[in-house]
């Protein structure tokens, strides 16, 4: 706790007297300078050269506020200063958020890892391999590429690699905090669960069954869990989420709705 800086990976962390949390997503760092003003140094951190340095980027400071920097942190030797215009993310995708395929309007549903890669899940019905997307409509910034898509057996579902400068966040369209690292792997009838798109927005209904078909889209898809939540077009692939244990987690993703409502089950 004496130390005020915390190196994780290649990101500083600033621990005990920042104003304001930052987004290690963003690679973002507010340093404070000696009388705590807010946001006088807010700077970026890039990866660092071949010679495994960290290079500090700053827009705005002053000499003492970079040797106060320098003096406390805990290798000191490793961290390089460099002025200029520090680069953020591009963009962010949240849960629930529209999101553009080829021209066909979804919903982003949860983050995953995908052979080592930041990526979300989303729907899986027409959608191809390779197919670039978009944040928002067709002329939104650049999303990633889908590197992985099924719309058969129990599974309509699609990996969307991010692009570089895309984060992933846990935090759904409408504002509530989905747990990171879990999945419901079974749902009782009559649980209530949510489910958020960028269309239908938030709602909610109970299951009715936790393993039913549906046909649509010229196949059947097995496995799926119809509850009567409300959804409408452009909803597809958004989360489908409940309270267990105290926290939101992810039941899967809206895939459909003919009378009532699917999802397809994160674990499947």
């Amino acid at each position: 706790n004496k130390n005020k800086f915390i190196f994780i990976n290649k990101y500083l962390c600033f621990t005990d007297t920042c104003q304001k949390f930052f987004d290690l997503n963003k690679n973002r760092i507010c340093v404070f300078d000696k009388e705590s003003k807010e946001n006088e140094l807010i700077e970026d951190i890039t990866e660092g050269n071949k010679d495994n340095s960290i290079v500090v980027v700053y827009e705005n400071s002053n000499e003492e506020a970079l040797n106060y920097l320098t003096k406390n942190a805990p290798f000191p030797e490793v961290l390089r200063f460099k002025k200029g215009k520090p680069v953020h993310a591009d963009s962010s995708i949240s849960p629930g958020a529209q999101i553009t395929i080829n021209d066909g309007y979804y919903s982003a549903g949860f983050r995953c890892m995908y052979q080592g890669s930041p990526a979300i899940i989303s729907a899986g019905h027409g959608v191809v391999n390779g197919e670039s997307c978009q944040i928002g409509n067709q002329n939104g910034s650049s999303l990633g590429t889908v590197t992985r898509q099924q719309c058969s057996g129990s599974v309509d579902a699609c990996i969307i690699t991010l692009a570089s400068g895309v984060s992933a966040t846990s935090i759904t369209n409408h504002g509530v905090s989905i747990a990171g690292n879990s999945c419901i792997t079974s749902i009782a009838t009559n649980s209530l669960v949510y489910k958020d798109g960028y269309a239908g927005g938030v709602t909610y209904g109970n299951v009715i069954s936790s393993s039913s078909s549906c046909y649509y889209n010229g196949v059947w898809i097995s496995g799926l869990i119809k509850s009567d939540y409300y959804s409408t077009n452009g909803d597809s692939g958004g989360l489908v989420y409940t309270l267990y244990n105290g926290v939101f987690v992810p039941v899967g993703i809206h895939v459909a709705r003919y009378i009532n409502y699917f999802c397809c089950p994160a674990h499947n």
